[in-house]
Formats: C-alpha cells, sequence, structure tokens
C-alpha cells in the first residue's frame, strides 16, 4: 500500500491549505495518508472542508 503525509506545525505557519495526491484529480487507490498537526498548548486547531470525499463503496 502506497502512503502519504503532511505535518503542520503552527510553530512555522498560521494557516495552510492541505490536499490529497493528484488533486484536484481523483486520488490514487489503496492510498495511506496521515495529516499530523502540531499547535501550543494554548491555540486550537480548526479544520474546514470545501469538500471532502472518501474511497468506499456506495449503498446498496
Amino acid at each position: 500500500m502506497k502512503t502519504c503525509g503532511f505535518i503542520f506545525n503552527s510553530s512555522v505557519a498560521n494557516n495552510g491549505t492541505i490536499h490529497s495526491p493528484n488533486y484536484p484529480g481523483y486520488y490514487p487507490r489503496s492510498i495511506d495518508c496521515h495529516y499530523t498537526f502540531y499547535a501550543q498548548p494554548s491555540q486550537k486547531v480548526r479544520i474546514f472542508f470545501t469538500f471532502f470525499d472518501i474511497e468506499g463503496q456506495p449503498p446498496v
């Protein structure tokens, strides 16, 4: 299985953009992506999605 990842550290930047491999095209099948967010204890991490879709089977 292929992997991908992203690490966001609030001490480096206050905001940013993440996306899946091949965005805006389809992402590869059977890929395991890990996104890690680090913030100072006094900070909160807020994540907003403009579009979210996951791999899976359609309902029957």
